[in-house]
């Protein structure tokens, strides 16, 4: 049996948390885009092409900042004292 190191599996688990999250903000921003151009009949005004793809970064920038915050809470709750 190997030994692994707790830096290891947590560094692991917040690639493997990361990756989940990117390829889920990528689907929801990417329906948010299809039912703008659903709404504008597919020839949507410069203005909300760029109110989209600005309220898309702030979705992604928002929900990571609440992801990060999640994850290292959890971690400080499960480390032992004095680590």
């Amino acid at each position: 049996m190997t030994s692994v190191n707790r830096k290891q599996i947590s560094l692991y688990e917040e690639a493997r948390s990361g990756l989940n999250s990117l390829v889920k903000q990528t689907a929801q921003v990417g329906v948010g885009l299809l039912g703008m151009l659903l709404l504008t009949g597919g020839n949507p005004p410069a203005l909300t092409v760029g109110l989209s793809v600005v309220g898309g970064i702030a979705f992604v920038a928002w929900s990571e900042e609440k992801r990060l915050t999640k994850f290292y809470a959890r971690q400080t709750q499960h480390r032992p004292p004095g680590v």
